[in-house]
């Protein structure tokens, strides 16, 4: 099983998770694109953005994290020659279901160490109720990494 690198990407930072072997080792958050300080992974997973129609999104908005998720897959790569890349839309990782649900159950396929991996990025603010009873959501930088960290959990098919 080799190492994967997954990034949420964002307009002007993104958040990352790291695996090998099956498990869930590292994740950040980076303010900017800058890719350097990355671990090396042979695998590289970038969220694409996808477009609804009629959804709460900017087209505009669309555009500038298309351009984003762009520049860390060509900074990454220039960085890692040969390193293969899947760059899924939401829907191909995590199906339609609320943000609320579907971190959940990225939650629950975590084991506790990678868990623990994930709660280094948030403060307890970052997790509170969802809009659902009895389901969570977890916000800002834990968030991101969460989806980062379901995107490994998926290409593993965990």
């Amino acid at each position: 099983m080799s190492s994967v690198l997954a990034i949420d990407p964002g307009v002007s930072y993104y958040a990352w998770a790291y695996g090998e072997l099956g498990h869930i080792k590292q994740c950040g958050y980076v303010e900017g694109l800058d890719v350097k300080a990355l671990p090396c992974a042979a695998r590289l997973i970038v969220e694409l953005p996808q477009v609804y129609n009629h959804g709460p999104v900017r087209t505009s908005d669309i555009r500038d994290l298309t351009l984003a998720a762009g520049q860390l897959i060509a900074g990454y790569s220039a960085l890692r020659p040969g390193v293969a890349t899947w760059t899924p839309q939401p829907s191909e990782w995590k199906g339609s279901v609320p943000k609320d649900i579907h971190q959940e159950r990225i939650w629950s396929k975590m084991t506790d160490d990678e868990r623990w991996v994930m709660c280094q990025l948030g403060d307890p603010k970052s997790v509170r109720s969802g809009k659902r009873a009895g389901h969570l959501a977890f916000t800002g930088r834990l968030g991101h990494a969460m989806d980062a960290g379901g995107m490994v959990l998926r290409f593993w098919r965990r």
